[in-house]
């Protein structure tokens, strides 16, 4: 069988303006800081103050190794505007339609 003429588009990643971003449980936040980076994940929406609850780490293997109390003591909560119009602080991945797609300023 001869595979020197077949082809396949894959639509891997995507790059989307971060004002457009959308907030759902489990989007990958990265928090950008002068000295030290923060990775995160979206655990909770609230629509009434527009804000999210964001469990965050150091690293992200140590995200997903935290018991409950430390991820309860890790939580930060973040407005969704200050987020989407952020210039430089913040970043979002999040997987849309078998595609992940990075939400940045």
């Amino acid at each position: 069988m001869d595979m020197t003429n077949r082809q396949m588009d894959v639509n891997m990643a995507q790059r989307k303006p971060l004002h457009a971003w959308e907030p759902d449980i489990g989007d990958w936040i990265i928090i950008h800081g002068w000295v030290s980076h923060w990775f995160g994940v979206v655990s909770k929406i609230d629509r009434t103050t527009n804000s999210v609850e964001v469990i965050r780490a150091g690293l992200p293997a140590i995200l997903f190794s935290y018991a409950e109390d430390e991820m309860v003591k890790n939580t930060i909560k973040i407005n969704v505007t200050r987020i989407r119009n952020s210039r430089t602080k913040y970043s979002v991945v999040k997987n849309e339609q078998a595609a992940m797609v990075w939400y940045v300023p």
